[in-house]
């Protein structure tokens, strides 16, 4: 099977909202969160059996799946554009996390959201998936890479299956020529009209049931 890479994201879940020391642009991002409705984006629940999604008007196509056994984690991938997976624009993954002792969506979150050499948090919160639902938690971040391409990133971890699951969507910058300018151009994506309606349905995907019985068969 074909393996999809970029860069590791990992981040640190220092605050729980947006970073207070905020400019114009920050404090509308920051709004974002508050400002989530949840008609704004059809809910979509994507099972096993998904060999395509469309997202925003955008179809992904499920390219590869595999299990880590170092991470024990489960990982499904689509990309908008299959003939060419290493160029993609935009690339979803369904990450399942299923190591002894299950971890919570919160654990799984704290690690995710821990920030390293070429990456950075641009906000992160946390909100119900639904009215009085199970808590979602939301990293928004950049990842800049030495004179390759650079990704914005959209990431929701929920509870699953007594553990977690966290729906990473990624989108391709520019190669910017360090952290700070591809910032900017990830925050210019995001409060795009394009980066809109995919954050908001991206925010809008659940997961279905039957995985954990279909991703044994992957190990």
């Amino acid at each position: 099977m074909m393996r999809i890479y970029r860069a590791v994201i990992v981040f640190c879940f220092c605050v729980i909202f947006c970073h207070a020391q905020a400019t114009k642009t920050d404090q509308t991002l920051a709004n974002i969160a508050d400002n989530r409705k949840p008609d704004k984006a059809t809910q979509q629940i994507v099972s096993p059996q998904e060999q395509s999604l469309t997202v925003a008007g955008r179809r992904f196509t499920r390219v590869d799946e595999y299990y880590d056994s170092t991470t024990h984690v489960w990982s499904v991938i689509f990309v908008d554009d299959p003939q060419h997976p290493e160029s993609f624009a935009n690339q979803l993954i369904l990450n399942f996390y299923d190591s002894t002792p299950k971890p919570t969506s919160e654990a799984v979150a704290t690690a995710l959201s821990e920030e390293r050499s070429g990456t950075k948090n641009i906000f992160l919160f946390k909100a119900p998936a639904e009215s009085g639902g199970e808590m979602v938690y939301h990293i928004v971040s950049v990842t800049h890479t030495q004179s390759q391409a650079n990704f914005v990133n959209v990431m929701a971890v929920a509870g699953w299956e007594k553990a977690a699951v966290n729906i990473d969507f990624s989108h391709r910058l520019g190669v910017g020529i360090d952290l700070n300018k591809t910032e900017v151009e990830a925050r210019q994506w995001l409060l795009s009209a394009e980066g809109e309606d995919l954050r908001d349905a991206v925010s809008s995907l659940r997961i279905g049931v039957g995985w954990h019985e279909y991703l044994k068969k992957v190990k």
